[in-house]
């Protein structure tokens, strides 16, 4: 017996701008900074796919762990 059909639900995502945007000023306490911040917060905003939860957790552990962006969890770009 199945249950009710569900159907998916469209992800509201960031833009890339506003997603490095939210990653620079969600780390501005603790990463490690360099010249290239921008453009490194940028890849990462890019390869989080802009999704808000995704951008929060990779901020909060580059500000946990006082990393540069370039130091970030390989795991991040993993797809599962």
């Amino acid at each position: 017996m199945r249950g009710p059909r569900q159907t998916a639900e469209p992800l509201n995502v960031l833009d890339e701008t506003e997603a490095a945007a939210f990653l620079l000023e969600r780390t501005e306490a603790k990463r490690r900074r360099t010249l290239a911040d921008p453009q490194e917060a940028v890849a990462l905003a890019r390869e989080m796919g802009g999704l808000a939860l995704a951008l929060e957790q990779a901020g909060a552990y580059i500000t946990k762990n006082g990393l540069f962006f370039s130091e970030r969890n390989p795991l991040f770009s993993k797809r599962v």
